[in-house]
């Protein structure tokens, strides 16, 4: 009887933190599929997820910076996974920056994969006057990235636009460094910022919002990055998911980049205690995607409150009372798959 109360007092806190909702942003890889040797495989429960996300009525849209593929083969590949998807459902960043190059008159070095120089058939690239830079895989060398700092290096302004930041993600065989790491080696060597284009990027997001015919508190992203998809998201006033597949980590804790007032909870006896569960120091090892804090849901039934002030392991009602004094406004907030955090959750 416990455990049927508990549980319907779970899905009724989840049908109204999902009250108003009309629209769905959904990353692709790491979320729908693990890339890898034969195009890869979906996981697990995926493809029956999205059929019944379309069956809800609720609108739909594949929010990805795939960059190794065209949008073409990129939904050709989903779909013989089994998934219901089609091109016109997909918001990638080469036809932004596309758009771009075209209104400002720009000619590209396009450091690309090859399967996606077809969705820059119409662009001039003669006497490049800037540089695009993708995740191209195997196909990055020290020939063409030197060959792109030339590029820029001999511009009175260079210009350098990225789709996409991201730092890694996974294939079924591992972690796999993506565009964002060639693209810091590109900034520092010539001195510029590069322009994204592609999440997190704001733009991005409210591209799909207007494709979709939602406003942002509409709307839910659901992706693995903690950086690209759920900050950028938050960033634009939307609510994000983070699953546990795809690049999700327990052991990757986030720090927030804006440093403001926080009360500690109070320490007790054996309910709290500056741990990271094992007794040593909380590891720091990725840039924090929100804006004040973040609580996260790390190992079991323990939660790390990811502030300005130390760092602590909570158990129990104290986990929530620390979590309702992080000073996230009500729009921001992070979600594991079972929990929500913010300041005013009841």
């Amino acid at each position: 009887m416990r455990a049927m109360a508990a549980a319907a007092a779970t899905a009724a806190a989840w049908a109204q933190r999902l009250a108003g909702v009309r629209g769905l942003l959904l990353d692709v890889s790491g979320v729908l599929y693990d890339g890898g040797d034969g195009g890869g495989t979906a996981i697990p429960g995926s493809v029956e997820a999205v059929a019944r996300i379309k069956q809800s009525g609720l609108k739909l849209r594949f929010c990805t910076n795939e960059s190794q593929k065209s949008r073409d083969k990129f939904v050709g590949l989903l779909q013989r996974l089994g998934f219901d998807i089609s091109v016109n459902e997909i918001t990638s960043p080469a036809p932004a920056a596309c758009q771009i190059l075209k209104e400002r008159g720009l000619r590209p070095y396009l450091l690309v994969h090859d399967d996606v120089l077809p969705e820059f058939n119409e662009m001039d690239t003669s006497n490049p006057n800037c540089v695009v830079i993708a995740d191209s895989g195997d196909s990055f060398s020290y020939q063409n990235v030197n060959k792109a700092f030339r590029v820029l290096v001999s511009l009175e302004n260079p210009v350098l636009i990225s789709l996409g930041e991201g730092r890694y993600y996974k294939e079924s065989d591992g972690l796999m460094l993506d565009v964002g790491p060639y693209v810091k080696a590109l900034e520092y060597a010539c001195d510029i910022r590069a322009e994204v284009v592609g999440k997190p990027a704001p733009e991005f997001f409210q591209a799909a919002l207007r494709e979709m015919g939602l406003e942002a508190h509409e709307t839910i992203m659901i992706g693995d990055d903690i950086v690209s998809d759920v900050g950028g998201a938050q960033r634009c006033g939307i609510r994000a998911l983070q699953v546990r597949t795809g690049k999700f980590s327990y052991f990757l804790i986030l720090t927030p980049p804006h440093r403001s007032k926080w009360t500690r909870p109070p320490k007790t006896s054996t309910q709290l205690g500056q741990t990271d569960g094992g007794g040593g120091p909380l590891p720091q090892r990725a840039s924090a995607a929100s804006g004040a804090g973040v609580a996260q849901l790390c190992r079991e039934n323990v939660f790390h409150s990811l502030c300005p002030g130390p760092r602590a392991a909570i158990s129990g009602h104290w986990s929530w009372t620390a979590i309702k004094r992080l000073p996230l406004p009500h729009s921001s907030c992070h979600w594991t798959s079972d929990i929500r955090c913010t300041n005013n959750d009841n």
